[in-house]
């Protein structure tokens, strides 16, 4: 009999993160500045708040923030800066500008399946205590970001970005239900080592915040 995958709890969410990456890959498409940031943030903000209610874990305005909050990186900000030439006159601006928002249309998608992912195994394995609030969860996005850098694939990005172009041609022709079922499935081979990396490289990074709460805080010295 074989053993269980490590990250096999988290295949009950995973067609709703995948949707939600699905619709934070589609707001990186917006071209206004700043706009398309705002849009997908609250496409995450929306995704933590279903998976902590899914999974009976308190967070407050604070902490849906500071989980939902784009990371900040060249390509984001080259992508933001495409977004402001497709105004331009020149033809070749126009394609630079729109190439650049393909790039953070992927980049949108997958750090809302990173952050996604990652928050249902935090709710699912590693929460203790109350609720969340926003200084728990800037330390919970912290080894999040870890982890993400830490299992960095390039299989995977290549993945989304083919899986996403994929899902743009059919979106106008499948349900909500059946687009997903195909993304899951053309994703299903990168993802599975992927995830089960990310979630390694996220439980090392998140071991002594959860080892303190467990400990609780030092009586004051005598």
């Amino acid at each position: 009999m074989s053993e269980p995958s490590p990250a096999e709890h988290l295949a009950t969410h995973r067609r709703t993160i995948l949707f939600r990456s699905l619709l934070a890959g589609a707001a990186g498409l917006v071209p206004v500045p700043y706009l398309d940031d705002i849009l997908a943030g609250q496409v995450r903000a929306g995704l933590v708040r279903r998976i902590a209610d899914l999974r009976r874990v308190d967070v407050d305005r604070n902490a849906v923030a500071e989980l939902s909050l784009p990371s900040g990186g060249r390509v984001l900000n080259a992508a933001s800066m495409g977004a402001i030439l497709i105004g331009g006159a020149k033809k070749v601006w126009r394609r630079v500008a729109a190439s650049l928002l393909v790039v953070r249309r992927a980049d949108e998608a997958m750090q809302t399946f990173q952050i996604g992912t990652l928050f249902d195994h935090y709710c699912a394995r590693h929460h203790v205590g109350l609720g969340l609030d926003g200084t728990k969860a800037r330390a919970l996005r912290d080894a999040m970001d870890k982890a993400v850098r830490q299992a960095r694939s390039q299989t995977m990005e290549d993945a989304f970005q083919r899986t996403l172009n994929t899902s743009r041609k059919l979106a106008g022709r499948l349900s909500r239900r059946f687009l997903v079922e195909k993304v899951e499935t053309e994703l299903a081979g990168p993802a599975t080592q992927y995830v089960a990396a990310l979630v390694g490289a996220f439980d090392v990074a998140w071991a002594p915040h959860k080892q303190a709460q467990l400990e609780g805080p030092k009586p004051p010295e005598k």
